[in-house]
């Protein structure tokens, strides 16, 4: 959390097997993913899944 933002980030603690990941968010505000080139991506349904690989992480913001 920082002043603007609220933040979620998911780690794949696994280095061996994949990670399923579902989110479900209630569209109260927008949510956005942040890419590891440090762009957001909109989420277009309230609806988020992945798989996450072997040590790979995820990160999800709204703002506050």
């Amino acid at each position: 959390e920082n002043a603007e933002r609220h933040f979620l980030a998911t780690i794949n603690r696994d280095l061996k097997q994949p990670m399923s990941l579902r989110a479900t968010f209630d569209n109260s505000k927008p949510i956005a993913e942040f890419t590891k080139g440090g762009d957001s991506k909109p989420l277009t349904t309230p609806e988020f899944s992945r798989t996450l690989d072997p040590g790979d992480m995820v990160v999800l913001a709204w703002q506050q």
